[in-house]
């Protein structure tokens, strides 16, 4: 098994003022080893849904479903990729003048610091983690 991990963050509605309610956080991961692999694998998916550019939920329609189903049973076959994430609910009401020195911004950076606590989740099995944030 592989002892380096590439790990790959995302965040959605993280601004303070986005007139959104929620904040995600999401992070995949996957041995170094088959990043070359997966990576060919999700190319020739896209190729093949002529789907170009970044991968968004928010482009998601029914001209774009089959191509999202794919993708997403793909990645729940794959043994080698993983995922977690966190869902803020009503972030407006944060008390960040007494967790957060008053700060949204510091809030969202003690969320991002959560991703590189992924080195734990598998503590003994790896030693080296590379993070990509998006």
């Amino acid at each position: 098994m592989s002892e380096t991990y590439n790990v790959y963050c995302d965040e959605s509605c993280h601004l303070e003022n986005d007139q959104q309610p929620v904040m995600l956080l999401g992070a995949a991961w996957c041995p170094r080893e088959e990043v070359a692999r997966l990576s060919r694998e999700v190319q020739d998916m896209k190729a093949r849904h002529r789907a170009a550019g970044e991968l968004k939920w928010s482009k998601v329609s029914m001209a774009r479903l089959d191509f999202y189903l794919e993708l997403v049973d793909w990645f729940l076959a794959e043994a080698p990729l993983h995922f977690r994430g966190l869902v803020v609910l009503h972030k407006d009401r944060l008390n960040h003048s007494v967790f957060n020195e008053g700060s949204h911004d510091d809030f969202y950076y003690k969320i991002l610091s959560l991703c590189k606590g992924l080195q734990s989740l598998a503590a003994g099995i790896r030693r080296e983690v590379g993070l990509v944030f998006s």
